[in-house]
Protein backbone atom coordinates (compact mmCIF):
# COMPACT_ATOMS: atom_id res chain seq x y z
CA UNK A 1 0.00 0.00 0.00
CA UNK A 2 1.29 3.46 -0.93
CA UNK A 3 0.16 6.75 0.61
CA UNK A 4 1.28 10.37 0.59
CA UNK A 5 1.80 12.06 3.94
CA UNK A 6 1.71 15.82 4.41
CA UNK A 7 2.86 17.79 7.44
CA UNK A 8 -0.53 17.61 9.17
CA UNK A 9 -0.58 13.81 8.81
CA UNK A 10 2.84 13.59 10.41
CA UNK A 11 1.65 15.78 13.28
CA UNK A 12 -1.23 13.37 13.82
CA UNK A 13 1.13 10.40 13.81
CA UNK A 14 3.25 12.03 16.51
CA UNK A 15 0.13 12.92 18.51
CA UNK A 16 -1.23 9.34 18.43
CA UNK A 17 2.18 7.94 19.28
CA UNK A 18 2.46 10.19 22.35
CA UNK A 19 -0.97 9.03 23.50
CA UNK A 20 -0.11 5.34 23.03
CA UNK A 21 3.08 5.81 25.06
CA UNK A 22 1.16 7.41 27.93
CA UNK A 23 2.43 10.98 27.48
CA UNK A 24 -1.05 12.46 27.76
CA UNK A 25 0.05 15.92 28.91
CA UNK A 26 2.59 16.25 26.07
CA UNK A 27 -0.03 15.11 23.58
CA UNK A 28 -2.51 17.65 24.98
CA UNK A 29 0.02 20.51 24.67
CA UNK A 30 0.85 19.47 21.12
CA UNK A 31 -2.84 19.36 20.21
CA UNK A 32 -3.45 22.83 21.63
CA UNK A 33 -0.39 24.51 20.14
CA UNK A 34 -0.58 22.76 16.78
CA UNK A 35 -4.35 23.13 16.28
CA UNK A 36 -4.57 19.52 15.15
CA UNK A 37 -7.66 18.32 13.33
CA UNK A 38 -8.31 15.10 15.24
CA UNK A 39 -11.52 14.44 13.30
CA UNK A 40 -9.49 13.82 10.12
CA UNK A 41 -8.10 10.59 11.57
CA UNK A 42 -11.22 8.75 10.39
CA UNK A 43 -10.13 9.30 6.78
CA UNK A 44 -6.62 7.99 7.39
CA UNK A 45 -5.52 4.39 7.15
CA UNK A 46 -2.08 4.17 8.73
CA UNK A 47 -0.43 0.84 9.38
CA UNK A 48 0.78 0.15 12.96
CA UNK A 49 4.31 1.29 13.60
CA UNK A 50 4.38 3.65 10.63
CA UNK A 51 5.81 6.52 12.68
CA UNK A 52 8.63 4.35 14.07
CA UNK A 53 9.43 3.12 10.56
CA UNK A 54 9.56 6.69 9.26
CA UNK A 55 11.81 7.81 12.10
CA UNK A 56 14.20 4.89 11.72
CA UNK A 57 14.44 5.37 7.97
CA UNK A 58 14.91 9.11 8.42
CA UNK A 59 17.80 8.53 10.82
CA UNK A 60 19.44 6.10 8.39
CA UNK A 61 19.01 8.46 5.44
CA UNK A 62 20.33 11.42 7.42
CA UNK A 63 23.46 9.44 8.30
CA UNK A 64 23.92 8.46 4.66
CA UNK A 65 23.53 12.04 3.45
CA UNK A 66 25.93 13.24 6.14
CA UNK A 67 28.53 10.73 5.00
CA UNK A 68 27.91 11.64 1.35
CA UNK A 69 28.69 15.28 2.08
CA UNK A 70 32.28 14.59 3.17
CA UNK A 71 34.47 16.69 0.89
CA UNK A 72 37.49 17.47 3.04
CA UNK A 73 39.61 16.01 5.79
CA UNK A 74 37.66 18.07 8.34
CA UNK A 75 34.46 16.14 7.56
CA UNK A 76 35.55 12.51 7.70
CA UNK A 77 33.76 11.72 10.92
CA UNK A 78 30.47 10.15 11.87
CA UNK A 79 27.41 12.36 12.54
CA UNK A 80 28.11 12.25 16.28
CA UNK A 81 31.82 12.94 15.85
CA UNK A 82 31.05 15.95 13.67
CA UNK A 83 29.95 17.78 16.82
CA UNK A 84 33.58 17.85 17.84
CA UNK A 85 36.56 19.01 15.84
CA UNK A 86 39.81 17.14 16.02
CA UNK A 87 42.14 17.47 13.08
CA UNK A 88 43.56 14.19 11.78
CA UNK A 89 46.49 13.61 9.50
CA UNK A 90 45.09 11.07 7.02
CA UNK A 91 47.19 11.73 3.89
CA UNK A 92 49.43 8.70 4.14
CA UNK A 93 49.57 4.99 3.48
CA UNK A 94 49.62 2.92 6.63
CA UNK A 95 51.47 -0.38 6.38
CA UNK A 96 50.64 -3.52 8.32
CA UNK A 97 53.08 -6.03 9.76
CA UNK A 98 52.82 -8.51 6.89
CA UNK A 99 53.67 -6.23 3.98
CA UNK A 100 55.42 -2.95 3.36
CA UNK A 101 53.34 -0.28 1.59
CA UNK A 102 54.46 2.79 -0.36
CA UNK A 103 53.54 6.45 -0.29
CA UNK A 104 50.86 7.88 -2.52
CA UNK A 105 52.23 8.87 -5.92
CA UNK A 106 51.14 10.13 -9.32
CA UNK A 107 47.93 11.99 -8.54
CA UNK A 108 46.35 13.42 -11.71
CA UNK A 109 43.34 15.75 -11.89
CA UNK A 110 41.11 14.84 -14.83
CA UNK A 111 37.54 15.84 -14.02
CA UNK A 112 36.12 18.53 -11.75
CA UNK A 113 33.15 16.79 -10.18
CA UNK A 114 31.66 17.43 -6.75
CA UNK A 115 29.18 14.56 -6.92
CA UNK A 116 29.47 11.29 -5.07
CA UNK A 117 30.50 8.27 -7.13
CA UNK A 118 27.45 6.01 -6.83
CA UNK A 119 28.73 2.90 -8.61
CA UNK A 120 31.89 1.95 -10.49
CA UNK A 121 32.64 -1.14 -12.58
CA UNK A 122 35.32 -2.39 -14.96
CA UNK A 123 34.75 -3.40 -18.55
CA UNK A 124 35.00 -7.23 -18.82
CA UNK A 125 37.39 -7.16 -21.82
CA UNK A 126 39.01 -3.74 -21.99
CA UNK A 127 41.11 -1.73 -19.58
CA UNK A 128 38.69 1.05 -18.82
CA UNK A 129 36.24 1.68 -16.03
CA UNK A 130 32.75 3.13 -15.92
CA UNK A 131 31.24 5.09 -13.04
CA UNK A 132 28.06 7.08 -12.42
CA UNK A 133 27.51 10.10 -10.20
CA UNK A 134 24.67 12.06 -8.64
CA UNK A 135 24.59 14.46 -11.60
CA UNK A 136 22.83 11.78 -13.70
CA UNK A 137 25.90 11.04 -15.80
CA UNK A 138 27.72 7.84 -16.69
CA UNK A 139 31.42 8.34 -17.39
CA UNK A 140 34.05 6.08 -18.90
CA UNK A 141 37.79 6.51 -18.35
CA UNK A 142 40.55 4.56 -20.08
CA UNK A 143 43.67 3.65 -18.11
CA UNK A 144 46.24 4.09 -20.88
CA UNK A 145 48.45 6.19 -18.62
CA UNK A 146 49.93 9.39 -20.10
CA UNK A 147 53.69 9.84 -20.13
CA UNK A 148 53.50 13.06 -18.14
CA UNK A 149 51.13 14.39 -15.51
CA UNK A 150 50.51 17.52 -17.60
CA UNK A 151 49.05 15.58 -20.53
CA UNK A 152 45.80 13.97 -19.43
CA UNK A 153 44.25 14.10 -22.93
CA UNK A 154 45.39 10.56 -23.69
CA UNK A 155 42.86 9.34 -21.17
CA UNK A 156 39.92 8.50 -23.42
CA UNK A 157 36.61 9.55 -21.92
CA UNK A 158 33.01 9.94 -22.96
CA UNK A 159 29.65 10.56 -21.34
CA UNK A 160 26.69 8.28 -21.97
CA UNK A 161 23.68 10.29 -23.24
CA UNK A 162 23.60 13.98 -24.05
CA UNK A 163 23.36 16.71 -21.42
CA UNK A 164 19.74 17.33 -22.38
CA UNK A 165 18.77 13.73 -21.70
CA UNK A 166 20.92 13.39 -18.60
CA UNK A 167 19.00 16.16 -16.85
CA UNK A 168 15.93 13.92 -16.79
CA UNK A 169 17.54 10.80 -15.32
CA UNK A 170 19.49 9.90 -12.22
CA UNK A 171 21.42 6.66 -12.67
CA UNK A 172 21.70 4.49 -9.58
CA UNK A 173 23.20 1.20 -10.79
CA UNK A 174 24.51 -0.46 -13.92
CA UNK A 175 26.22 -3.64 -15.09
CA UNK A 176 27.92 -5.00 -18.22
CA UNK A 177 26.87 -8.29 -19.77
CA UNK A 178 29.40 -11.12 -19.94
CA UNK A 179 31.09 -9.92 -23.15
CA UNK A 180 30.93 -6.25 -22.22
CA UNK A 181 28.97 -5.32 -25.35
CA UNK A 182 25.81 -4.08 -23.57
CA UNK A 183 25.50 -1.88 -20.49
CA UNK A 184 22.22 -2.01 -18.54
CA UNK A 185 21.60 1.03 -16.32
CA UNK A 186 18.88 1.49 -13.70
CA UNK A 187 17.46 4.95 -13.01
CA UNK A 188 15.69 6.64 -10.12
CA UNK A 189 12.53 7.11 -12.17
CA UNK A 190 12.17 3.34 -12.64
CA UNK A 191 13.70 2.75 -16.07
CA UNK A 192 16.20 0.21 -17.34
CA UNK A 193 18.20 1.76 -20.19
CA UNK A 194 20.43 -0.33 -22.43
CA UNK A 195 23.55 1.09 -24.11
CA UNK A 196 26.28 -0.28 -26.30
CA UNK A 197 29.81 -0.27 -24.89
CA UNK A 198 30.47 2.95 -26.84
CA UNK A 199 27.52 4.75 -25.24
CA UNK A 200 24.92 4.39 -28.02
CA UNK A 201 21.32 4.15 -26.79
CA UNK A 202 19.59 0.82 -27.57
CA UNK A 203 16.26 0.59 -25.75
CA UNK A 204 14.42 1.39 -22.54
CA UNK A 205 12.17 -0.64 -20.21
CA UNK A 206 9.91 1.07 -17.67
CA UNK A 207 9.40 -0.55 -14.26
CA UNK A 208 6.27 0.58 -12.40
CA UNK A 209 7.69 -0.63 -9.07
CA UNK A 210 9.95 2.40 -8.56
CA UNK A 211 13.68 3.25 -8.57
CA UNK A 212 16.17 0.58 -9.64
CA UNK A 213 18.84 0.41 -6.93
CA UNK A 214 20.64 -2.71 -8.19
CA UNK A 215 20.88 -4.48 -11.54
CA UNK A 216 22.79 -7.64 -12.55
CA UNK A 217 23.14 -9.74 -15.72
CA UNK A 218 23.23 -13.52 -15.58
CA UNK A 219 26.01 -15.51 -17.27
CA UNK A 220 24.33 -16.13 -20.63
CA UNK A 221 23.01 -12.52 -20.84
CA UNK A 222 19.44 -13.72 -21.29
CA UNK A 223 18.06 -12.38 -18.01
CA UNK A 224 18.71 -9.53 -15.60
CA UNK A 225 17.66 -9.05 -12.00
CA UNK A 226 16.65 -5.69 -10.55
CA UNK A 227 16.09 -4.46 -7.01
CA UNK A 228 13.91 -1.61 -5.79
CA UNK A 229 13.60 0.23 -2.48
CA UNK A 230 10.78 -1.98 -1.14
CA UNK A 231 13.00 -5.08 -1.30
CA UNK A 232 11.31 -6.63 -4.33
CA UNK A 233 13.59 -8.60 -6.65
CA UNK A 234 12.44 -8.79 -10.27
CA UNK A 235 13.76 -11.10 -12.98
CA UNK A 236 13.46 -9.74 -16.53
CA UNK A 237 14.02 -11.48 -19.85
CA UNK A 238 16.15 -9.32 -22.16
CA UNK A 239 15.29 -11.56 -25.11
CA UNK A 240 11.53 -11.12 -24.78
CA UNK A 241 11.47 -7.82 -22.80
CA UNK A 242 9.03 -9.16 -20.24
CA UNK A 243 8.86 -9.85 -16.52
CA UNK A 244 9.52 -13.46 -15.53
CA UNK A 245 9.39 -13.48 -11.73
CA UNK A 246 9.04 -11.28 -8.64
CA UNK A 247 9.75 -12.24 -5.03
CA UNK A 248 10.55 -10.73 -1.61
CA UNK A 249 13.41 -12.69 0.01
CA UNK A 250 13.81 -10.36 3.03
CA UNK A 251 11.65 -8.40 5.42
CA UNK A 252 13.84 -5.28 5.24
CA UNK A 253 15.80 -3.39 2.59
CA UNK A 254 18.01 -5.52 0.31
CA UNK A 255 21.45 -4.04 -0.23
CA UNK A 256 23.02 -6.35 -2.85
CA UNK A 257 22.11 -9.15 -5.27
CA UNK A 258 24.17 -11.65 -7.26
CA UNK A 259 23.64 -14.49 -9.76
CA UNK A 260 25.26 -17.58 -8.23
CA UNK A 261 24.25 -19.69 -11.22
CA UNK A 262 21.78 -19.17 -14.03
CA UNK A 263 19.05 -20.53 -11.74
CA UNK A 264 20.17 -19.21 -8.33
CA UNK A 265 20.14 -15.71 -6.82
CA UNK A 266 21.93 -14.59 -3.65
CA UNK A 267 20.67 -11.54 -1.76
CA UNK A 268 21.74 -9.75 1.43
CA UNK A 269 19.78 -7.32 3.54
CA UNK A 270 19.82 -4.91 6.45
CA UNK A 271 17.99 -7.59 8.48
CA UNK A 272 21.47 -9.14 9.16
CA UNK A 273 20.85 -12.13 6.85
CA UNK A 274 21.63 -13.36 3.35
CA UNK A 275 19.42 -15.67 1.28
CA UNK A 276 19.63 -18.17 -1.57
CA UNK A 277 16.74 -18.41 -4.02
CA UNK A 278 16.55 -21.48 -6.30
CA UNK A 279 14.34 -21.13 -9.39
CA UNK A 280 14.02 -24.86 -9.96
CA UNK A 281 13.08 -25.78 -6.39
CA UNK A 282 11.19 -22.50 -5.74
CA UNK A 283 12.93 -22.46 -2.38
CA UNK A 284 14.47 -19.67 -0.27
CA UNK A 285 17.01 -20.42 2.48
CA UNK A 286 18.38 -17.73 4.82
CA UNK A 287 21.40 -17.46 7.11
CA UNK A 288 22.31 -14.86 9.70
CA UNK A 289 25.77 -13.43 9.04
CA UNK A 290 26.16 -10.30 11.20
CA UNK A 291 24.77 -8.37 14.15
CA UNK A 292 24.30 -5.32 11.93
CA UNK A 293 22.83 -4.61 8.54
CA UNK A 294 24.76 -6.17 5.65
CA UNK A 295 25.84 -3.45 3.22
CA UNK A 296 27.48 -5.41 0.39
CA UNK A 297 28.65 -8.86 -0.70
CA UNK A 298 31.30 -10.24 -3.03
CA UNK A 299 31.44 -13.69 -4.68
CA UNK A 300 34.63 -15.64 -5.41
CA UNK A 301 35.13 -18.43 -7.95
CA UNK A 302 31.57 -18.54 -9.22
CA UNK A 303 30.02 -18.06 -5.79
CA UNK A 304 31.77 -20.93 -3.98
CA UNK A 305 32.99 -18.38 -1.44
CA UNK A 306 31.07 -15.29 -0.33
CA UNK A 307 32.20 -12.22 1.58
CA UNK A 308 29.71 -9.99 3.41
CA UNK A 309 30.48 -6.58 4.94
CA UNK A 310 28.31 -4.95 7.53
CA UNK A 311 27.54 -1.93 9.66
CA UNK A 312 29.14 -3.76 12.60
CA UNK A 313 32.59 -3.10 11.02
CA UNK A 314 33.15 -6.81 10.30
CA UNK A 315 33.63 -8.89 7.14
CA UNK A 316 32.38 -12.48 7.21
CA UNK A 317 33.58 -15.18 4.79
CA UNK A 318 31.28 -18.10 3.93
CA UNK A 319 31.67 -21.20 1.77
CA UNK A 320 28.62 -22.04 -0.34
CA UNK A 321 29.24 -25.47 -1.83
CA UNK A 322 26.83 -28.31 -1.12
CA UNK A 323 25.95 -26.54 2.13
CA UNK A 324 26.56 -23.04 3.47
CA UNK A 325 29.23 -22.85 6.16
CA UNK A 326 30.81 -19.99 8.05
CA UNK A 327 34.56 -19.64 7.41
CA UNK A 328 35.98 -16.65 9.31
CA UNK A 329 35.64 -13.00 10.34
CA UNK A 330 37.94 -10.17 9.21
CA UNK A 331 38.29 -7.25 11.62
CA UNK A 332 40.14 -3.95 11.34
CA UNK A 333 37.87 -1.18 10.06
CA UNK A 334 36.76 1.55 12.46
CA UNK A 335 33.47 2.44 10.75
CA UNK A 336 30.81 0.87 8.58
CA UNK A 337 32.21 -1.13 5.65
CA UNK A 338 30.46 -0.06 2.46
CA UNK A 339 31.92 -2.32 -0.24
CA UNK A 340 33.94 -5.51 -0.73
CA UNK A 341 35.35 -7.25 -3.80
CA UNK A 342 37.44 -10.39 -4.42
CA UNK A 343 40.33 -10.49 -6.86
CA UNK A 344 39.77 -12.87 -9.82
CA UNK A 345 41.68 -16.16 -9.98
CA UNK A 346 45.17 -15.67 -11.44
CA UNK A 347 47.76 -18.18 -12.66
CA UNK A 348 51.44 -17.40 -13.24
CA UNK A 349 53.81 -19.12 -15.66
CA UNK A 350 54.68 -21.83 -13.16
CA UNK A 351 50.92 -22.55 -12.82
CA UNK A 352 50.96 -21.26 -9.29
CA UNK A 353 47.56 -19.94 -8.31
CA UNK A 354 47.28 -16.71 -6.36
CA UNK A 355 45.43 -17.15 -3.10
CA UNK A 356 42.21 -15.32 -2.35
CA UNK A 357 42.63 -11.59 -1.82
CA UNK A 358 39.77 -9.40 -0.64
CA UNK A 359 39.58 -5.61 -0.97
CA UNK A 360 37.27 -3.62 1.31
CA UNK A 361 36.29 0.05 1.42
CA UNK A 362 34.87 1.79 4.46
CA UNK A 363 33.48 5.06 5.76
CA UNK A 364 36.61 5.36 7.91
CA UNK A 365 38.33 6.62 4.72
CA UNK A 366 40.42 3.50 4.22
CA UNK A 367 40.80 0.67 1.71
CA UNK A 368 42.19 -2.61 3.06
CA UNK A 369 43.66 -5.57 1.17
CA UNK A 370 43.08 -8.86 3.00
CA UNK A 371 44.46 -12.35 2.68
CA UNK A 372 41.56 -14.65 3.46
CA UNK A 373 43.56 -17.76 4.40
CA UNK A 374 45.12 -17.10 6.83
CA UNK A 375 42.97 -14.18 7.95
CA UNK A 376 45.30 -11.19 7.85
CA UNK A 377 45.25 -7.62 6.54
CA UNK A 378 48.15 -7.04 4.13
CA UNK A 379 47.86 -3.31 3.45
CA UNK A 380 45.76 -0.39 4.69
CA UNK A 381 45.50 2.62 2.39
CA UNK A 382 44.29 5.71 4.24
CA UNK A 383 42.84 8.75 2.49
CA UNK A 384 40.75 11.88 3.12
CA UNK A 385 37.47 10.53 1.77
CA UNK A 386 35.08 7.70 2.68
CA UNK A 387 34.77 5.00 0.03
CA UNK A 388 31.34 3.89 -1.19
CA UNK A 389 32.09 1.53 -4.09
CA UNK A 390 34.87 -0.74 -5.33
CA UNK A 391 35.51 -2.58 -8.59
CA UNK A 392 38.44 -4.71 -9.76
CA UNK A 393 39.62 -5.22 -13.34
CA UNK A 394 39.57 -8.57 -15.15
CA UNK A 395 43.34 -9.02 -14.65
CA UNK A 396 43.08 -8.59 -10.89
CA UNK A 397 45.66 -5.80 -10.82
CA UNK A 398 43.86 -2.46 -10.49
CA UNK A 399 40.91 -1.35 -8.38
CA UNK A 400 38.47 1.52 -8.78
CA UNK A 401 37.58 3.15 -5.47
CA UNK A 402 34.62 5.54 -5.59
CA UNK A 403 34.46 8.43 -3.11
CA UNK A 404 32.64 11.79 -2.88
CA UNK A 405 33.60 13.58 -6.09
CA UNK A 406 36.59 11.33 -6.75
CA UNK A 407 37.55 8.02 -8.31
CA UNK A 408 40.81 6.50 -7.09
CA UNK A 409 42.66 3.82 -9.05
CA UNK A 410 45.35 1.86 -7.25
CA UNK A 411 47.54 -1.12 -8.04
CA UNK A 412 46.92 -4.12 -5.79
CA UNK A 413 50.43 -5.54 -6.03
CA UNK A 414 52.29 -2.23 -5.65
CA UNK A 415 49.80 -0.95 -3.05
CA UNK A 416 49.94 2.62 -4.27
CA UNK A 417 47.56 4.99 -5.99
CA UNK A 418 48.42 5.26 -9.68
CA UNK A 419 45.77 7.78 -10.71
CA UNK A 420 43.41 10.09 -8.92
CA UNK A 421 40.36 11.47 -10.75
CA UNK A 422 38.67 14.54 -9.28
Amino acid sequence: MFCILNSSDLDLLVFFYLQECGYQHTAYIMNQEGNLDISSQKDLDFSPGLLISLLQRGIVYSQIETDYSFFSSENTRSPIENFFFKKRNRDHVKSNETKESRNLEGKITLLNNIFTIQTCIWHPRRLYGVFCTKNSGIYSWSLNSPKTKDNPKKFGSFVFLSKKLRLKRNFLAFDFNLLGTILAAGTFCGNIIFFTETGKFLKKIFLPSGPVFEIKWNENSRNIITLNLTGKVSVWSTWYSKLLLEFFPHSLVITSIFWSENTKIITCSTDHTFSFFDFGKKDISSNKAHNGGITDMAPFSGGRFLAFCSEDQLISIWSSGSEVRFFCFLTGHEKEISSVVFNPIRFFKNFKKVKKLLISGSLDCSVKIWKVSPEVCLVTIQEYYPFFSLAIDFCGEKVWAGAPGKVFVFDIWNTKFTNHYI
